[in-house]
């Protein structure tokens, strides 16, 4: 499960960048989440679920939405970049914020990135696109990231700053 996370109404969770209380809402009807401006995070499960249960349903919600996100700011910076993904994933990562193989021209985004900002996201996707160009992390790469977006390091302080960030996801 989650670090420190019990599933329970009002406990803290993110989500792009803005902390929500959770309320868990028991019922017969469908399962899954909502935000709402005034009452945070809804959590619709079945009557006497688990945390474990709580949990997937929140991790998938997450996932999905994040895939949404990425798919949309790909399109984009694909037009931009003039490079094709060919692939992309979603995946909990315990070191990175993403990856890219410019092999396979496949780049993977950790999960964790749903609960950041959406400017945060934009970077990580535009960062891993732009190994497409260039492998390394060098003058080149940091030059395509500049032209694209002016304020990137600005996103990658914010991502390595954030409270939910990890010491080791630092680049």
């Amino acid at each position: 499960m989650g670090i420190n996370h019990k599933y329970v109404s009002r406990e803290s969770h993110y989500y792009l960048g803005k902390r929500y209380l959770l309320s868990i809402q028991e019922g017969k009807g469908r399962q899954g989440v909502t935000i709402h401006k005034s009452k945070g995070m809804i959590l619709f499960v079945r009557p006497g679920s688990t945390a474990e249960r709580r949990e997937k349903i929140l991790t998938e919600w997450y996932r999905n939405e994040l895939k949404k996100i990425v798919a949309a700011r790909i399109e984009k910076w694909e037009t931009d970049l003039g490079v094709t993904v060919k692939a992309f994933g979603v995946r909990k990562m315990k070191t990175k914020w993403g990856s890219c193989n410019p092999k396979t021209g496949r780049i993977l985004i950790n999960l964790e990135m749903i609960k950041k900002p959406e400017q945060c996201i934009d970077y990580i996707v535009l960062h891993e696109m732009a190994h497409l160009i260039e492998k390394r992390h060098n003058d080149r790469f940091r030059e395509i990231l500049t032209h694209h977006m002016p304020r990137w390091q600005t996103y990658r302080n914010e991502l390595n700053e954030a409270p939910l960030g990890h010491d080791e996801w630092r680049e």
